[in-house]
Protein backbone atom coordinates (compact mmCIF):
# COMPACT_ATOMS: atom_id res chain seq x y z
CA UNK A 1 0.00 0.00 0.00
CA UNK A 2 1.47 3.25 -1.11
CA UNK A 3 3.65 2.43 -3.45
CA UNK A 4 2.93 2.57 -6.75
CA UNK A 5 1.88 -0.49 -8.58
CA UNK A 6 2.66 -2.04 -12.43
CA UNK A 7 0.43 -0.45 -15.05
CA UNK A 8 -0.84 -3.71 -15.31
CA UNK A 9 -2.02 -4.23 -11.69
CA UNK A 10 -5.38 -2.16 -12.25
CA UNK A 11 -7.39 -2.47 -8.86
CA UNK A 12 -6.29 -4.99 -5.86
CA UNK A 13 -7.75 -7.02 -3.50
CA UNK A 14 -11.14 -8.60 -4.91
CA UNK A 15 -11.38 -11.88 -3.91
CA UNK A 16 -12.96 -13.23 -7.04
CA UNK A 17 -14.48 -11.37 -9.66
CA UNK A 18 -16.64 -13.47 -11.79
CA UNK A 19 -17.38 -11.63 -15.11
CA UNK A 20 -16.33 -8.02 -15.94
CA UNK A 21 -18.71 -5.57 -18.36
CA UNK A 22 -18.20 -2.37 -19.30
CA UNK A 23 -21.27 0.42 -19.29
CA UNK A 24 -21.35 1.39 -22.92
CA UNK A 25 -22.67 4.68 -22.14
CA UNK A 26 -20.68 5.62 -18.84
CA UNK A 27 -17.41 3.17 -19.85
CA UNK A 28 -18.02 2.44 -15.78
CA UNK A 29 -16.07 -1.52 -15.26
CA UNK A 30 -18.93 -4.25 -13.74
CA UNK A 31 -18.04 -7.41 -11.74
CA UNK A 32 -19.74 -9.74 -9.96
CA UNK A 33 -17.23 -10.39 -7.39
CA UNK A 34 -17.79 -14.08 -5.68
CA UNK A 35 -17.73 -14.01 -1.65
CA UNK A 36 -16.35 -16.32 0.61
CA UNK A 37 -19.00 -17.80 2.81
CA UNK A 38 -21.97 -15.22 3.57
CA UNK A 39 -22.43 -12.59 0.88
CA UNK A 40 -21.93 -11.72 -3.31
CA UNK A 41 -21.23 -8.37 -4.19
CA UNK A 42 -21.19 -5.84 -7.35
CA UNK A 43 -18.47 -3.89 -7.50
CA UNK A 44 -17.35 -0.09 -10.02
CA UNK A 45 -13.97 -0.91 -10.94
CA UNK A 46 -11.36 1.71 -10.45
CA UNK A 47 -8.34 2.30 -11.21
CA UNK A 48 -5.91 2.20 -8.39
CA UNK A 49 -8.64 1.42 -5.81
CA UNK A 50 -8.77 -1.65 -2.66
CA UNK A 51 -11.76 -3.31 -2.74
CA UNK A 52 -10.89 -4.75 0.47
CA UNK A 53 -10.73 -8.53 0.59
CA UNK A 54 -9.43 -10.39 3.67
CA UNK A 55 -10.81 -7.51 5.72
CA UNK A 56 -14.78 -7.30 3.99
CA UNK A 57 -16.93 -9.73 2.68
CA UNK A 58 -19.37 -7.33 0.55
CA UNK A 59 -19.99 -4.68 3.44
CA UNK A 60 -19.54 -7.25 6.61
CA UNK A 61 -15.89 -7.40 8.20
CA UNK A 62 -14.39 -10.85 7.14
CA UNK A 63 -11.21 -10.83 9.58
CA UNK A 64 -11.98 -9.38 12.60
CA UNK A 65 -8.40 -8.86 12.90
CA UNK A 66 -5.88 -7.04 11.24
CA UNK A 67 -3.09 -6.82 13.16
CA UNK A 68 -3.37 -3.30 14.62
CA UNK A 69 -3.24 -1.60 11.03
CA UNK A 70 -5.07 0.77 9.79
CA UNK A 71 -6.07 0.41 6.17
CA UNK A 72 -6.43 2.72 3.63
CA UNK A 73 -9.70 3.47 2.04
CA UNK A 74 -11.62 1.10 1.05
CA UNK A 75 -13.87 0.92 -1.98
CA UNK A 76 -17.16 -0.43 -0.94
CA UNK A 77 -19.35 -2.39 -2.96
CA UNK A 78 -22.38 -0.80 -5.24
CA UNK A 79 -24.58 -3.73 -3.43
CA UNK A 80 -24.41 -6.98 -2.19
CA UNK A 81 -26.69 -9.65 -1.20
CA UNK A 82 -26.70 -12.89 1.46
CA UNK A 83 -26.45 -16.40 1.10
CA UNK A 84 -29.47 -17.10 1.73
CA UNK A 85 -32.88 -19.24 -0.16
CA UNK A 86 -29.95 -21.05 -1.92
CA UNK A 87 -28.00 -18.17 -3.39
CA UNK A 88 -24.01 -18.56 -2.74
CA UNK A 89 -22.36 -17.21 -6.34
CA UNK A 90 -22.87 -14.37 -7.93
CA UNK A 91 -22.13 -14.37 -12.24
CA UNK A 92 -21.45 -10.69 -13.33
CA UNK A 93 -23.67 -9.74 -15.79
CA UNK A 94 -23.86 -6.07 -17.82
CA UNK A 95 -25.89 -2.93 -17.81
CA UNK A 96 -28.40 -2.64 -20.17
CA UNK A 97 -28.22 -0.10 -22.85
CA UNK A 98 -31.65 -0.80 -24.83
CA UNK A 99 -35.17 0.62 -25.41
CA UNK A 100 -37.18 -2.68 -26.21
CA UNK A 101 -37.30 -3.22 -22.26
CA UNK A 102 -37.67 0.29 -20.94
CA UNK A 103 -38.11 -0.43 -17.16
CA UNK A 104 -34.50 -1.87 -17.84
CA UNK A 105 -32.67 1.32 -19.20
CA UNK A 106 -29.62 1.58 -16.74
CA UNK A 107 -30.11 -1.45 -14.85
CA UNK A 108 -27.12 -3.30 -14.48
CA UNK A 109 -28.22 -7.39 -15.02
CA UNK A 110 -26.84 -10.52 -12.98
CA UNK A 111 -27.45 -13.63 -11.89
CA UNK A 112 -26.65 -16.20 -9.16
CA UNK A 113 -25.03 -19.35 -10.29
CA UNK A 114 -26.76 -21.41 -7.45
CA UNK A 115 -30.48 -20.34 -7.50
CA UNK A 116 -30.53 -19.80 -10.73
CA UNK A 117 -32.33 -16.62 -10.46
CA UNK A 118 -31.17 -13.47 -12.76
CA UNK A 119 -31.57 -9.55 -10.92
CA UNK A 120 -31.22 -5.95 -11.91
CA UNK A 121 -29.84 -3.44 -9.68
CA UNK A 122 -30.31 0.00 -10.49
CA UNK A 123 -28.13 3.20 -8.51
CA UNK A 124 -29.18 3.44 -5.10
CA UNK A 125 -31.26 0.86 -4.52
CA UNK A 126 -32.21 -2.91 -3.22
CA UNK A 127 -31.38 -5.57 -6.40
CA UNK A 128 -34.51 -6.85 -7.12
CA UNK A 129 -35.11 -10.48 -8.83
CA UNK A 130 -36.41 -10.27 -12.22
CA UNK A 131 -36.97 -13.67 -12.97
CA UNK A 132 -35.98 -17.40 -11.71
CA UNK A 133 -34.41 -20.37 -14.30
Amino acid sequence: MGKAGKPEIFAIVLRNPWRFSFDRNTGDLWAGDVGQHAWEEIDIIEKGKNYGWRLLEGNHCYTPSSNGRTVPALVDPVTEYPHEQGRCSVTGGYVYPGTRIPALQGTYVFGDYCSGEIWGYQNGKKPSCLFRT
